[in-house]
């Protein structure tokens, strides 16, 4: 429902509420197991968790996504965030520019390579250099 809200309001803090609210439903803490990997409710959480990353970390441009430490607003209170700036770091080279996979639109190719996850699938930038090639990853938020 938080989802389905900040889609409608355009408001980042209920796409971070979601993906909070699927991390809880994803890692639960304590002696609650977590979903059974042929619960249906998984594949649904995980896509959830990837879009409230995008939605909560988009950039001015609307396009990038830009991972950030602070404190953040939510409809309930507020959250504060750290993120690791060295996690960036890839071949010896700083990766920029992540852009949003879920929102890229292929034309042209009939095929479609994914690979399911529970962590932000985004695309980046390697910088300074350009001789590396593009590499997928994710970001998982805990």
């Amino acid at each position: 429902m938080s989802f389905l809200h900040a889609e409608r309001s355009k408001k980042s803090s209920y796409h971070l509420a979601a993906a909070i609210y699927v991390f809880a439903f994803l890692f639960p803490e304590g002696p609650t197991a977590p979903p059974d990997p042929f619960d249906s409710r998984l594949r649904v959480a995980t896509d959830l968790y990837n879009r409230g990353i995008t939605a909560a970390f988009k950039s001015a441009d609307g396009f990038h996504v830009e991972l950030r430490s602070g404190v953040y607003a939510l409809p309930f209170g507020e959250v504060s965030i750290t993120f690791d700036e060295t996690s960036l770091r890839w071949a010896g080279r700083r990766l920029t520019d992540l852009a949003p996979v879920a929102e890229l639109k292929i034309r042209g190719l009939k095929t479609r390579y994914l690979q399911p996850g529970s962590a932000h699938p985004s695309l980046p930038h390697p910088s300074p250099s350009r001789e590396m090639p593009t590499r997928m990853t994710s970001s998982l938020l805990r």
